[in-house]
């Protein structure tokens, strides 16, 4: 099986820095392929069909939460909106969550609807992803956190490789 593709989501202005570094050492490091948002290269003049494609076109899904519920596309926010697919499509989704330092939040949304949006992104995620969301306070931490799941995540799919050639031969043997 060749390696497993990644797309990285989450809100932009809140993990400017996150993202770029995710996405090197996933490149870089891991040597797999990183897709996110703002990497791509228009197929369409529609930027949702493009995202769809890349997330079809994944195994792993990286999702950043935080402060921020995002850029709204409509009524939701584009990250829902790709994470809501990613669930629909089945795909794997690693979650992992920013916990800030006590003081003032400059990131925070103002707006009374998005915090509220936010919560309810979060629960979605617990009932549909994963109950324990891991949660990361620098960008080191969270590059550990992402190797490691996306590493054994991999490693899952190599073996899976290997089990079901096995089960081909014997089909084909008998």
């Amino acid at each position: 099986m060749p390696a497993p593709k990644v797309f990285l989501s989450s809100t932009f202005l809140e993990f400017e820095e996150e993202r770029r570094v995710l996405h090197r050492t996933v490149t870089r490091v891991l040597s797999i392929a990183c897709e996110m948002a703002e990497y791509l290269t228009p197929q369409s003049e529609n930027l949702e069909a493009d995202i769809r494609k890349c997330i079809d076109a994944s195994d792993i899904i990286v999702l950043l939460l935080g402060l921020r519920y995002g850029s709204l596309k409509g009524d939701i926010s584009w990250t829902r909106e790709e994470i809501s697919y990613a669930i629909r499509k089945g795909k794997k989704i690693f979650p992992y969550s920013k916990k800030y330092q006590p003081g003032p939040r400059t990131l925070l949304d103002v707006d009374e609807y998005k915090q509220n949006a936010l919560e309810e992104f979060v629960e979605y995620i617990k009932e549909n992803v994963s109950p324990a969301i891991p949660t990361f306070s620098t960008t080191y931490t969270l590059i550990g956190l992402v190797v490691r799941d996306i590493v054994r995540k991999t490693q899952e799919f190599e073996r899976d490789s290997y089990y079901n050639s096995f089960a081909q031969d014997e089909e084909g043997e008998l």
